[in-house]
């Protein structure tokens, strides 16, 4: 490799890194939309309630809770039938998957041999391995039992057996559901790649981009994000037929704006586990 062909690589590095990074920040600005302010509270009463507890003061400890159940009774006002809400978040950028077929298929080969001898530490780590997201664990409130500890707790509170109460609030506090997400890096590369072309005055070098666009497209799938899901090769005919009217001269501004769309789009339903609606 030239030293001109490293310089480029490493230029695509920090560019990708830093398209990554400003997903990630995006992404952060909307699970802070999505956070349900009330069962924020309600979270924190909880804790504050136990806080109280352990230092002896039953009467803050039950302004706590009731201030909880207020803050939960509020949500189910407006919306009786909600299940759960969203009250926290944590995100991390986790890039470890090898950039060519072969050792993804390698490693693969090597997955399945360690869940068939019943190895599964090893198959973990070697999933691993494979992932290049941007990976997002939201925190939810169950509406349905939740309120309930609350209310049960209060009832030990009053009834003085506070250490009982403690156990339910802490018992409560372990209920919350996990939900996780996956944002695909060889999806938002992808994207990167044909904003890109779409910006290149010359045909070759905005053709070659398309190729790694494709291929990028062709690596998501390796690595097993919604690696069945019918829209990658959609997605795929798509681009080819763009490439056919760089080739030929054709005004392509239409075919980029809409694959450009469709991209967006795909990327935000395989990021939240979600099928294509027929």
């Amino acid at each position: 490799m030239s030293e001109n062909q490293i310089q480029q690589v490493s230029e695509a590095e920090v560019e990708l890194q830093q398209q990554t990074e400003a997903e990630k920040e995006q992404t952060i600005t909307e699970l802070e939309k999505r956070l349900v302010q009330e069962a924020v509270t309600a979270i924190a009463e909880t804790k504050k309630a136990i806080s109280a507890i352990e230092k002896n003061d039953n009467e803050a400890a039950i302004k706590a809770i009731e201030q909880a159940v207020g803050e939960l009774d509020v949500i189910l006002a407006r919306d009786p039938d909600l299940a759960v809400v969203p009250v926290d978040y944590a995100i991390a950028i986790v890039n470890n998957a090898p950039d060519d077929s072969k050792t993804i298929k390698d490693i693969r080969k090597e997955i399945k041999v360690a869940i068939n001898t019943g190895d599964f530490p090893l198959a973990r780590k070697l999933l691993n391995s494979l992932a290049s997201e941007i990976r997002v664990i939201v925190s939810n409130l169950p509406l349905a039992t939740y309120p309930e500890a609350l209310k049960q707790a209060a009832r030990l509170m009053d009834e003085g057996k506070t250490e009982t109460a403690r156990g339910v609030l802490q018992l409560a506090l372990s209920t919350l559901v996990m939900a996780e997400e996956y944002m695909p890096i060889p999806i938002l590369k992808a994207r990167n790649l044909i904003n890109k072309a779409e910006a290149e005055t010359d045909k070759d070098k905005a053709l070659q981009l398309l190729a790694e666009a494709q291929t990028q497209l062709h690596l998501s799938q390796e690595l097993g994000y919604a690696e069945a899901d019918a829209e990658y090769e959609e997605l795929k005919s798509e681009l080819k037929n763009l490439e056919k009217q760089l080739k030929s001269g054709e005004n392509s501004q239409n075919a980029f704006a809409k694959l450009k769309n469709n991209l967006t789009g795909f990327f935000k339903r395989i990021s939240l586990g979600q099928k294509k609606s027929s």
